[in-house]
């Protein structure tokens, strides 16, 4: 921004509702992304790294607030803050001075109102971890000769890396990822034995606890298709 409440700076907000007010209109013609329809926007979804940073109440301080091109100095060090905050419009904000602390992680284009199937296919973020729309029919029934013709394989990462499961261990898991995804409201997680311990599979968290051992190790797992 140009001409911000805390100056010349790049803004970044704590709520998605408060920044879609300064989001993009992509049009169906934008080049390098797929055409949009008229109430769709866009916003990125950054990473920032915040550093040191002075909270700085607007109120009593709108001139000197909004000639701001560099953050003040901190008392403590002399040397200049890394991040300006405050709060505006019911979202905290911070405000950097320069550009290399922020990374655009994602180009998040949306749209308000009521949903269309057709745009977002998926109706929660469980479903979409499942990798299939709702309404989809599900498989009901897994044997360990399907790991041999094309059905999903169970991993978790080991010591050494990416590491499939056992056929046994194979069917409880795709069974209970099947149960789970089928109604989102039950059990999250399967007790499976493995050659030396019992572990706990959360199929929304997509990791794994080991149940017996003191440390209680945690490990990701994965669904490869």
């Amino acid at each position: 921004s140009r001409e911000g409440f805390w100056g010349r700076g790049i803004y970044f907000a704590d709520k998605s509702c408060y920044s879609h007010h300064y989001s993009y209109s992509p049009s169906p013609d934008t080049p390098h992304r797929k055409g949009a329809e008229s109430n769709e926007r866009e916003m990125f979804l950054s990473k920032l790294l915040i550093g040191n940073q002075t909270f700085i109440r607007r109120e009593g301080k709108e001139l000197y607030c909004s000639s701001l091109t560099v953050p003040p100095n901190d008392p403590a060090t002399n040397m200049k803050y890394n991040t300006v905050a405050g709060h505006t419009g019911g979202s905290d904000v911070w405000i950097v001075y320069e550009n290399g602390r922020a990374y655009p992680d994602y180009l998040v284009r949306y749209y308000k109102g009521s949903r269309d199937q057709q745009r977002t296919p998926f109706a929660s973020r469980s479903t979409a971890l499942s990798g299939k729309p709702q309404g989809q029919a599900s498989a009901t029934s897994f044997t360990a000769t399907d790991i041999e013709s094309g059905t999903p394989i169970w991993e978790y990462n080991g010591d050494s890396g990416w590491e499939a499961y056992g056929d046994s261990q194979q069917v409880q898991l795709e069974q209970g990822y099947q149960r789970f995804f089928d109604d989102v409201d039950s059990d999250s997680s399967i007790i499976i034995q493995g050659p030396e311990w019992k572990y706990r599979v959360d199929f929304a968290e997509m990791n794994q606890k080991n149940v017996e051992h003191g440390g209680q190790r945690v490990r990701s797992v994965r669904r490869v298709v």
